[in-house]
């Protein structure tokens, strides 16, 4: 139950993240550590990365698929999953996100 818990505050905070602009492509993932209730969370911001997502989505509708796999899926893949970590949370990650104003709306 605990990983369930630290997967879906990370799926969520992941989606939902926001604030600042992204200014150049290859932006880096933040994070922090998080405790609640004796459970520690290692809390990864995306909000970059989607915001530059977003922008390019909105620019080449036809290349959405190929630009979440670049900007957002593969940046995870490669920065924690090839370190041993969130392995799991991939499954969940994997399919793209195709609603952009949508998205665009949870992260402004």
């Amino acid at each position: 139950m605990e990983i369930i818990n630290c997967f879906l505050i990370f799926s969520i905070i992941i989606i939902t993240s926001f604030n600042c602009s992204p200014h150049k492509s290859n932006i880096d993932f933040h994070s922090f550590n998080y405790s609640y209730k004796d459970q520690n969370f290692s809390v990864v911001l995306a909000y970059l990365n989607m915001r530059l997502f977003v922008s390019e989505a909105k620019n080449h509708p036809i290349k959405i698929n190929k630009l979440y796999e670049e900007l957002i899926y593969q940046p995870i893949l490669t920065r924690y999953v090839a370190k041993g970590e969130y392995a799991e949370i991939m499954k969940t990650l994997k399919p793209p996100i195709t609603d952009i104003d949508t998205l665009q709306e949870e992260i402004v």
